[in-house]
C-alpha cells in the first residue's frame, strides 16, 4: 500500500522533485569542475617551477661582489647560487603624465641551467651583452609597444636608449609587488622587464655586483637547517630578507589564489545541496500537513510510525 501511495506522491509533485534532482546534479557537476580546475591550476604551477627551476630560497642584501657567492656554495646542503642585479628604474614616457617605472632585472639569456629562468612569450629574445629588453605583457599591451621597439629611461642621472626584444615571463615574477607593499599593481606603471646580466651592471655602474640571490638546495635538505648559515655570511652586505620559496611574494599570492579557488570548489556544491535540502523540508513538511487524514488512517490499519516516517523520508 506504501508502495502505492509512495508512487503517487512522486508523481503529484513531480515539478518540485525534479528541481531537486537538478540542483543537486548542478551541485555535483560544480563540484568536480571546482576541483578539477584547482588540480589542473596546481599541476601547471608545478610544472611551471619545475621547467623554469625555481629556486628554494631567496634573499636581498644592499650589494655584494658576485665574487663572494661562492661561500654560499660551500654551505652543506645548497646545490646551486645565482646572483643578479635588479634596480627600479623611471621610464621616460611623458605623454602619460604619470611616472612610470620598471623593475629591470639582470639575466643570462643563454644560460638553460639558471634559476628562476626567464620563459620568452614573444619577439626573437636578447642578445648577449646588448641593451636588448624582454618586457612584462602588461606593460607591453598598455602602451602599445612591440619588438623592435625602443624607449628611455633614467638610471643614475643619466638617460639610456632600450629596445624591445620581446617579452618575457619568471616564476620570482608572476605577482609582481613594488618594494613598498602594495599588493595591487598596475602594470601599465610598474612592470618588469628582463637584460643581459653584463648590460645591466654596466648600464647602473656596478659592475660585478649583485643585490638578490637565489639558492637551490640538494635533495632532501631542509631550508631552516641552513637558513641562520646564510644569513650570517649575508649580513655584512646588508641583508634585507631571506625567505623560503613559499614565502616568497609570488608564489605566495599565487598560492594564495589557488588555495581560493580550492575554498569556492567546497563550498559552492555545498550551496546547491543546501538549498535542494530546503527545498526537500518545504515539500515534505506541506505534504505532512495536507496529508493528516491520511496519516491517521495509516496508523488505524496498524503501521507502525517508524514505517509512516521511513514513507516520507523516501
Amino acid at each position: 500500500m506504501l508502495w502505492h501511495k509512495l508512487r503517487r506522491d512522486l508523481i503529484e509533485n513531480l515539478g518540485a522533485n525534479l528541481a531537486c534532482i537538478i540542483i543537486i546534479t548542478i551541485g555535483i557537476m560544480a563540484f568536480n569542475a571546482f576541483h578539477m580546475a584547482v588540480d589542473n591550476l596546481d599541476l601547471a604551477r608545478l610544472r611551471y617551477y619545475e621547467d623554469c627551476r625555481f629556486a628554494d630560497g631567496f634573499a636581498a642584501v644592499q650589494e655584494m661582489p658576485a665574487s663572494e657567492l661562492y661561500r654560499l656554495e660551500e654551505i652543506p646542503g645548497i646545490l646551486q647560487v645565482q646572483g643578479h642585479l635588479r634596480r627600479d628604474i623611471t621610464v621616460l614616457m611623458p605623454e602619460w603624465g604619470k611616472n612610470l617605472t620598471l623593475r629591470l632585472v639582470g639575466i643570462e639569456p643563454d644560460n638553460p641551467g639558471a634559476l628562476n629562468r626567464v620563459i620568452q612569450t614573444q619577439g626573437p629574445g636578447i642578445k648577449a651583452q646588448s641593451k636588448e629588453v624582454l618586457l612584462g605583457k602588461g606593460f607591453m599591451a598598455a602602451h602599445g609597444i612591440k619588438a623592435g621597439d625602443s624607449f628611455d629611461i633614467l638610471s643614475g642621472g643619466k638617460k639610456h636608449r632600450l629596445i624591445v626584444a620581446g617579452s618575457g615571463q619568471s616564476p620570482e615574477f608572476i605577482y609582481l609587488v613594488p618594494d613598498e607593499g602594495s599588493f595591487f599593481t598596475d602594470t601599465a606603471l610598474f612592470d618588469v622587464a628582463f637584460i643581459d646580466s653584463q648590460a645591466m651592471q654596466a648600464l647602473t655602474g656596478q659592475e660585478g655586483i649583485v643585490n638578490e640571490i637565489a639558492f637551490r638546495l640538494q635533495p632532501g635538505s631542509d631550508y631552516e637547517a641552513m637558513a641562520g648559515r646564510v644569513e650570517e655570511i649575508l649580513q655584512p652586505y646588508g641583508l634585507k630578507q631571506l625567505v623560503a620559496a613559499e614565502d616568497q611574494i609570488s608564489n605566495f599570492m599565487l598560492n594564495q589564489e589557488i588555495d581560493g579557488v580550492r575554498m569556492m570548489a567546497n563550498s559552492l556544491p555545498a550551496l546547491f545541496i543546501l538549498i535542494a535540502v530546503f527545498i526537500l523540508y518545504l515539500l515534505l513538511r506541506r505534504m505532512v500537513e495536507q496529508q493528516r487524514l491520511q496519516i491517521g488512517t495509516m496508523k488505524a490499519f496498524g503501521l507502525s510510525d517508524l514505517a509512516i516516517v521511513t514513507h516520507y523520508v523516501l
